[in-house]
């Protein structure tokens, strides 16, 4: 991170992106940001593994109790797809577009895992994040690694992008802790 990224997200509103490859510890770290901000509304995607354990889709939980498979091999019919992945929309623009514009028009900080791919076919979330990233609301969220789509949001000169690897886990959570702590309201 740059000096003056880190000034910029200071003096204005906090926008940090956590980046990198799958299972680098972006969701885990987001997990323990909720714990140090648990007046934030948040919303974390999880893997969903059939009994053999293999992953078979993606469902998400918001602080305010909504839970919903957005992602999934088998149980969803929709045209829209990433690979065998089918998409519900409709569980997209529930757990994600709603309630973090909700969120927003409250004030309140938002941790929000994960800005991907499937969630971008959601029309109504990927215009949410747009507002949510040129208003003055505090975020963390976690993003897609090494996409062009992304620069739209890890290029802005308001924006921390932290890469995470398995090898700075460590000092990339006590740099997350220290950035949360300095530059939030």
């Amino acid at each position: 991170l740059g000096f003056s990224q880190v000034i910029n997200a200071i003096i204005s509103a906090m926008k940090l992106l956590l980046t990198g490859l799958p299972g680098t510890g972006k969701t885990t770290l987001v997990q323990h940001l909720i714990t140090l901000k648990p007046e934030a509304f948040w919303v974390v995607s999880a893997e969903i593994r059939d009994e053999a354990g293999w992953r078979v889709g993606f469902s998400a939980e918001t602080s305010t109790g909504i839970q919903a498979v957005f992602a999934h091999k088998q149980s969803i019919k929709s045209d829209v797809r990433i690979g065998d992945y089918r998409i519900n929309v409709a569980a997209l623009d529930e757990l994600f577009a709603g309630p973090i514009q909700s969120a927003m028009q409250s004030g309140q900080f938002l941790i929000i895992d994960e800005i991907g791919r499937m969630q971008m076919h959601s029309s109504n979330f990927a215009a949410t994040m747009r507002r949510l990233f040129a208003s003055d609301c505090d975020v963390v969220a976690t993003i897609n690694y090494g996409d062009d789509w992304t620069k739209q949001f890890t290029d802005r000169d308001d924006v921390l992008a932290l890469l995470l690897t398995t090898e700075n886990r460590s000092t990339a959570k006590a740099e997350a802790e220290s950035i949360l702590n300095s530059a939030t309201k």
